[in-house]
């Protein structure tokens, strides 16, 4: 990419920042440094491609609510997977889920093979009964005289 190209894409990038900010076309164009005399048939250009660009975001957007609306899914966690290995999320919302869902995918260090839910409560049982709910010693018995 040439300097002049380079140019290019950053004003065009400086403008639909100026843009989403709310300032007004014509005003833009001329904060970037055009001549008035150029200014409305540059804005022109630069405000086709800001609508195009709006346009394209719209539709990635809703292609991508459309493709989770295809997909149900049987609980949260299915929900959540699925949309973040949507490719047509933004990767920030997708880094945020998955750090979200790594406690269900990754094991502690020391916590051993994951339990069945079975297997689990079995084993939740045993772990309860030695500790303060485990059963005492049996009372110890006396003849009594009569």
């Amino acid at each position: 990419m040439s300097k002049q190209d380079s140019e290019q894409v950053e004003r065009e990038r400086a403008y639909m920042e100026m843009r989403a900010k709310g300032t007004e076309p014509y005003d833009a164009v001329v904060l970037l440094g055009f001549s008035d005399s150029f200014a409305d048939s540059i804005a022109k250009r630069l405000e086709d491609k800001y609508q195009q660009r709006i346009k394209d975001v719209m539709n990635k957007a809703a292609n991508s609510v459309a493709s989770l609306s295809k997909k149900p899914s049987k609980n949260p966690l299915d929900f959540l997977s699925g949309i973040m290995n949507d490719e047509l999320m933004p990767n920030d919302i997708r880094i945020k889920i998955a750090f979200q869902l790594l406690p269900y995918f990754a094991v502690k260090k020391g916590m051993g093979k994951p339990l069945g839910s079975k297997a689990q409560a079995d084993q939740d049982s045993k772990d309860a009964s030695k500790g303060g709910f485990a059963q005492g010693n049996a009372p110890k018995l006396a003849s009594v005289p009569k």
